[in-house]
């Protein structure tokens, strides 16, 4: 799939998830010959010149909010291991920063606060799924009792301990 971005750019990668979204792939890395074919008829596209020419439509992804959103949510499953329910800190880092990091400032704190806190492990799926809602706040705001992963709780205090 990489063929399509030559040459490649940093932001350019992140149409590597719209394109796998849109060709339902389920590992990171991977595509299967049916999910290829599968992909490709369901893209009522039938070469690489073709895939290419859909191009905008996958950067459109990133900038239709209810389109973008699925593709996040499915992102968590495409990303992890697929024996595992969590995602690593790690990865989980890296596709914040890919994904978010450019509209959301806040994506590059949050990264920090993991990398020198520790505070947690892997990331779970609920996590995965309220932080593309937690990013969009004014974190000025933010109220503790509403019901946000206890991560975004310690992610604030530290904030305001800085």
């Amino acid at each position: 799939m990489l063929i399509l971005m030559h040459p490649i750019q940093l932001h350019q990668m992140v149409l590597i998830f719209a394109i796998a979204w849109k060709m339902h792939t389920s590992t990171m890395g991977y595509i299967s010959q049916e999910e290829w074919m599968l992909g490709m008829e369901e893209l009522e596209t039938d070469s690489i010149e073709k895939l290419r020419a859909k191009r905008p439509e996958f950067k459109n992804v990133f900038y239709d909010p209810v389109q973008f959103k699925e593709m996040y949510k499915y992102t968590f499953t495409y990303a992890k291991n697929r024996d595992q329910k969590c995602m690593d800190i790690e990865t989980a880092s890296v596709l914040w920063t890919m994904l978010l990091g450019e509209k959301f400032p806040i994506v590059h704190e949050f990264v920090q606060f993991l990398q020198q806190k520790n505070p947690v492990r892997v990331i779970n799926r609920d996590q995965w799924q309220s932080f593309l809602d937690f990013v969009s706040i004014d974190i000025s705001e933010y109220d503790e009792s509403s019901a946000w992963p206890v991560l975004f709780d310690e992610f604030v205090d530290w904030k305001r301990e800085q």
